[in-house]
């Protein structure tokens, strides 16, 4: 998938997930990456998720309760 970083798409690939075509909108673990050794930093209104080597692999904005990934 390509994420949003920076104003910039990012080519980042998912692994073990559950692939639901028909499902409205997707989710994405926070413990899931926690457990691969990321990390997801949350600041006014915006999630950074950070891989193993500290490098961004996506950024997400919050729209009501929930944080949006920019994802194509």
């Amino acid at each position: 998938l390509d994420f949003k970083v920076d104003g910039n798409y990012v080519t980042n690939t998912l692994k073990d997930v559950l692939y639901t075509p028909e499902a409205a909108n997707s989710l994405l673990s926070i413990s899931k990456l926690d457990d691969a050794g990321g990390e997801a930093i949350f600041r006014r209104g915006w999630c950074t998720l950070v891989g193993p080597k500290g490098n961004k692999l996506a950024t997400a904005k919050k729209i009501g309760k929930l944080y949006l990934l920019d994802v194509k």
